[in-house]
């Protein structure tokens, strides 16, 4: 029969992409066949990922990246709805037919698991109605997921109607006394602006539910000692098997080009600036945070994407060109960057400060890290309660506030960094995170014990 072969299919979009790639080498290194469904809106996003962070004898390349068609045009690809609507709509008969393909071209090749971001209930419903293995995997906090499966006891208590709108515009509530607390105007369907996306997300956040709660098992890219509140409220289905983070070292010039212009800096003194794969700031924002990064008077790094507005015509004439040039040619020095490998970056000796959007990837890699944040959180829902963790619960790092006109303002940039990076008692926290977050993993942790068994329930 050969080794057992495990269907990875994660949400197409690089937050949840991220992590099960990881978890797909690991079980690679278990001695499972692996494959990996990618969609044609993020293949090249796949591709990158995977060659930005393989060495030659990197178990990487031993994951068979499958492709399915989306259905989407190059304008639809663009729009967020379209690819939500893709994922529901066409994406479960593709996939369909990949495992028909499998399991039907080879038959010593046969499906024994298929492990599916926790958003595509049916996934795992094709999976059960086909006997296969399943198992759910959230690629965020555990906070979320807890935030999913209470929608039953949100409806009761009447915090939330039964089609998910709120009762009252905006409220403070807590999951369970332990837990962060949540404003119900950041609730994931809530966050969303549009009515009719608001009803579908809610939707499919139900039907969701019902087909995790009957999975085989429930993942967490998360650890119990990061999140003890919210694992007792989803005790004992959901196991923490975080933090995923890649093993490998990055080979490319990009990579080579950051890490030696780090090596010039002393320990704790560089600001690190990345808001992930899908924010964007206006002009006027963007230029409160380049003349924030110039007021700190400390040297930077910063992340900004060519598809994003650093390369606008919105910017004033110069803009962009003279910003760089007093950087360079003033007594500290900036480096702006379209990518960075972030995990060697922020386990850099230099790296002091990691201003941050709190996508939950980037969260754990910072806390990882040892480095205490500025939290700039600005899309979505998950952002602000992972602000609260690191801000109120963990106590390793503080939020940017905007002003009335609803922007970060320079001097709130500058004095925010002063703080973080000179408070002796948040910087120490962190490190103690960061050994936390690192004995989960090794041989005993919990994160480790679980994954170990996982690995013996494929297998069995």
């Amino acid at each position: 029969m050969g080794n057992p072969h495990v269907l990875v299919v994660p949400y197409p979009a690089e937050g949840h992409i991220i992590p099960l790639l990881e978890l797909s080498k690991r079980l690679v290194k278990q001695g499972f066949s692996v494959t990996f469904v990618s969609t044609e809106h993020v293949h090249q996003k796949v591709k990158d990922l995977i060659t930005k962070s393989t060495n030659d004898n990197d178990s990487e390349s031993e994951v068979h990246v499958a492709v399915v068609e989306d259905g989407l045009s190059f304008e639809d690809r663009k729009r967020p709805g379209k690819l939500s609507e893709s994922v529901l709509r066409v994406m479960p008969g593709k996939v369909d037919e990949l495992v028909d393909h499998i399991n039907g071209d080879n038959q010593t090749v046969v499906i024994s698991c298929l492990v599916a971001d926790q958003s595509l209930g049916w996934a795992l419903d094709m999976a059960e109605r086909r006997g296969i293995k399943r198992a759910a995997f959230c690629p965020a906090a555990a906070a979320m997921l807890a935030q999913a499966f209470s929608i039953p006891k949100l409806i009761d208590e009447g915090i939330i109607n039964k089609d998910g709108t709120l009762t009252k515009k905006q409220m403070m509530i807590k999951l369970s006394p332990e837990m962060p607390g949540m404003n119900t105007s950041n609730l994931v369907w809530a966050s969303l602006g549009n009515a009719d996306m608001q009803r579908n997300v809610f939707q499919l956040m139900l039907k969701n539910y019902t087909s995790v709660k009957k999975t085989d098992w429930l993942l967490c890219n998360s650890t119990y000692d990061l999140e003890p509140a919210a694992f007792n409220l989803l005790a004992p289905q959901a196991l923490p098997i975080g933090p995923l983070l890649s093993t490998n070292s990055s080979t490319t010039a990009t990579t080579k080009n950051c890490l030696k212009w780090l090596d010039q800096f002393p320990p704790k003194s560089v600001i690190y600036i990345a808001f992930g794969s899908s924010t964007a700031l206006d002009p006027t924002q963007f230029m409160e945070l380049a003349s924030g990064l110039e007021l700190s008077n400390r040297p930077f790094l910063w992340v900004v994407r060519r598809t994003h507005n650093m390369y606008s015509e919105n910017f004033p004439e110069g803009y962009i060109d003279g910003f760089l040039d007093r950087v360079l040619a003033s007594n500290y020095k900036g480096i702006v960057v379209e990518w960075a490998p972030q995990q060697e970056v922020l386990r850099h000796p230099s790296v002091g400060c990691f201003v941050s959007h709190c996508g939950w990837n980037s969260t754990v890699e910072g806390v990882s890290s040892g480095v205490p944040f500025l939290c700039w959180p600005n899309c979505f829902a998950d952002q602000f309660v992972n602000q609260s963790y690191v801000c109120e619960v963990w106590g390793v790092g503080l939020g940017l506030e905007r002003d009335e006109n609803g922007v970060v303002s320079r001097e709130e940039i500058r004095r925010k960094v002063e703080r973080v990076m000179g408070d002796e008692e948040m910087i120490g926290k962190a490190l103690e995170l960061k050994e936390m977050a690192h004995h989960c993993v090794k041989e005993g942790g919990t994160s480790a014990n679980n994954f170990k068994a996982f690995v013996g329930w494929i297998k069995s």
